[in-house]
């Protein structure tokens, strides 16, 4: 039977795996590989070495110190979330301007071919 602590590790290293592959692929920009490839070495060190969670949450104080990883984890995706909306919304406010640009160059475009018009 495998043991929690390997299945751990061995899901980090699938991640990690998984996330070079995409970036090699160009399927995932680099600067969301640098995100997501520290949270699978975690993944997997925490997996095989769980005294490590032991000791950081005896440290902070937490009486349950398997429930880090998820205080960890829920925090980490908040604000992943956040960052993703914030990205939204940025790209949303450059699109809004390019097509507003587009309109006024659309614009400039067909006065100018009036004005031709009517000269001629």
């Amino acid at each position: 039977m495998i043991s929690y602590q390997w299945a751990s590790a061995g899901i980090g290293i699938i991640i990690a795996g998984t996330i070079l592959l995409l970036v090699m692929r160009d399927r995932l920009h680099s600067r969301y590989a640098l995100w997501w490839l520290p949270v699978a070495v975690i993944i997997c060190v925490l997996g095989i070495s769980p005294d490590i969670n032991n000791a950081i949450g005896s440290t902070l104080g937490i009486s349950y110190p398997p429930v880090l990883p998820l205080i960890v984890a829920s925090v980490l995706m908040i604000v992943k979330i956040l960052l993703m909306d914030l990205n939204a919304s940025r790209m949303e406010r450059v699109l809004q301007r390019l097509v507003q640009r587009i309109a006024i160059l659309e614009s400039d475009s067909d006065e100018r071919r009036d004005r031709r018009r009517v000269v001629d």
